[in-house]
């Protein structure tokens, strides 16, 4: 965010600092430092959190009816209220804004320029790459996870390997890249793998959201179902087509769009990698507001905002198919 609206040296943070060491001074070895610096505090936040949050088992609430307590009184209703329409408020205002600035701007210029849909189709296919991989990723390790605590019975591996897949929500997305952009600037011309790159990183960053969606719908169904399969002899394909797949469609839906609409409006990422040559929608916008284009800037903003939702909607969809379960 701050480096989206240009905070100057008394705003600067850790992400920006390590964006200006890398792209600006190119000072790899600060760049490193700075790197470092930010893992040790993300690390030391994610250490307090576990520490003292107690997890409830995902399916904690699963087919039972819940009521609260203080819900039962108007005081409680009314505080409800009142949360939600704050929260509404404070997403929907920024959204109504882009909305209006957008409209008003110069729509027509800015969508007869043909570098703004070129850098569109480099979006939608930065955030379905990194969506189907994130998924690929993530299933791959909720099947090595689930047979562990279902077949294997080591429960407490299963989880702390789910854990550790989950680590890049506490790592920054510009870390992960300064990682990849220091470890691959001597074997290949980085810039030249800008999309690929940013592809990688945002499929890291994104993978612990198919984790927390998918995960609970694959262990459950292995609990539910697995002595039934092994006693008919469903294995394999069979049981995929038969099982699995309809009992995880609608979580694999959700999980690829979240992840795909993601990747599709980042920015962090493609800022490290990305020129002239590769500009995604999200460095457009960042370029119109450093030059203070902000007409200019709302109308990609628009655009972005509207990408990014068609993919979530069209991915859901496609994925998911009629049935809701």
């Amino acid at each position: 965010v701050v480096l989206a609206l240009g905070g100057g040296p008394r705003s600067t943070t850790l992400e920006v600092a390590i964006y200006q060491a890398l792209r600006l001074e190119f000072d790899l070895t600060r760049t490193v430092m700075l790197a470092l610096m930010q893992m040790a505090v993300c690390a030391g936040i994610a250490a307090l959190m576990f520490r003292f949050a107690r997890p409830s088992p995902s399916n904690a609430t699963e087919e039972r009816h819940t009521q609260r307590p203080d819900t039962v009184s108007m005081a409680g209703r009314t505080g409800d209220a009142i949360v939600l329409v704050l929260g509404a408020a404070f997403v929907a205002g920024p959204l109504a804004a882009i909305l209006i600035s957008g409209v008003t701007g110069p729509l027509g210029v800015v969508l007869a320029r043909g570098d703004v849909w070129a850098a569109l189709l480099r979006s939608v296919s930065v955030g379905l790459g990194a969506g189907f991989l994130a998924l690929l990723l993530g299933t791959a390790l909720l099947i090595t996870t689930r047979d562990m605590a279902i077949r294997g019975a080591r429960l407490g591996r299963a989880d702390r390997m789910e854990l550790a897949g989950s680590l890049t929500l506490v790592m920054s997305p510009i870390v992960l890249g300064a990682g990849l952009f220091v470890l691959l600037l001597p074997l290949v011309p980085v810039f030249d793998w800008a999309l690929p790159l940013a592809t990688l990183v945002n499929a890291m960053v994104t993978m612990p959201y198919v984790l927390r969606v998918l995960g609970p719908v694959l262990r459950r169904t292995a609990e539910h179902h697995d002595r039934l399969c092994a006693s008919l002899g469903m294995a394999g394909w069979s049981r995929l087509r038969h099982l699995e797949w309809p009992a995880a469609r609608q979580a694999v839906a959700t999980s690829l769009a979240l992840a795909a609409a993601l990747a599709t409006g980042d920015l962090t990422a493609i800022a490290l990698f990305g020129t002239e040559r590769e500009a995604t929608l999200a460095l457009l916008l960042y370029r119109a507001l450093g030059s203070y284009r902000m007409d200019e800037a709302a109308v990609l903003a628009l655009l972005l905002v509207m990408t990014c939702l068609a993919v979530f909607v069209v991915v859901e969809g496609v994925v998911g198919g009629r049935s809701r379960t």
